[in-house]
């Protein structure tokens, strides 16, 4: 789970100077009974908003990926033992605007942009207008692909797929930004 807080008054005049972002996770295989309390959940990264801005939501998520790349390949030798476990990250939860943010998404849902949608390829008015989403051609990983490498090549194409970069996410084998970003139902 990925969020962003405040560490002062939201609403003062400090407003996003002291914003942070928080990282967390919790082992997706343990009974679903026992994963609530919060004593299982691990926060793994914590970064100032405006130094992931600047220097990209990559290079924050960076250290994370990696050593879940070391975990998907080669595992963790449990001590005294012959076991290896390996792992790996399946789904991250964020609401919507951090889903949008490090997904590689487009953050703004103004009428500039005509996909604002991170499930499907539905323009702007159609969507906003429609009440059944199965009416609209849903993402994939190869079209997602394919809008990351036009809009790597050609920025200014960036509101046409509703994308700015490619995700962290996608470096891992088993998590893509199309297949492990769930929605928000809050």
């Amino acid at each position: 789970y990925t969020d962003g807080f405040e560490t002062v008054n939201p609403i003062g005049v400090h407003k996003k100077v002291h914003k942070l972002n928080g990282i967390y996770f919790t082992l997706g295989n343990i009974e679903s009974n026992k994963q609530g309390p919060l004593k299982l959940i691990r926060l793994v990264a914590l970064g100032k908003v405006v130094d992931i801005k600047q220097f990209s939501m990559e290079s924050y998520w960076k250290p994370l990926i990696d050593d879940l790349r070391i975990l998907e390949d080669d595992g963790l030798k449990v001590p005294n033992t012959d076991i290896i476990l390996k792992g790996t990250a399946t789904v991250v939860c964020a609401d919507n605007l951090g889903s949008h943010e490090l997904g590689g998404f487009l953050e703004s849902f103004g009428p500039q942009v005509k996909k604002i949608c991170r499930f499907c390829l539905a323009d702007r008015p159609p969507l906003l207008a429609s009440h059944s989403p199965y009416q609209f051609q849903r993402r994939t990983k190869e079209t997602h692909e394919e809008h990351v490498k036009t809009v790597t090549s050609d920025p200014s194409q960036s509101s046409n797929f509703g994308v700015k970069a490619n995700c962290p996410l996608n470096k891992l084998k088993y998590c893509h930004v199309i297949t492990s970003l769930c929605p928000d139902i809050m």
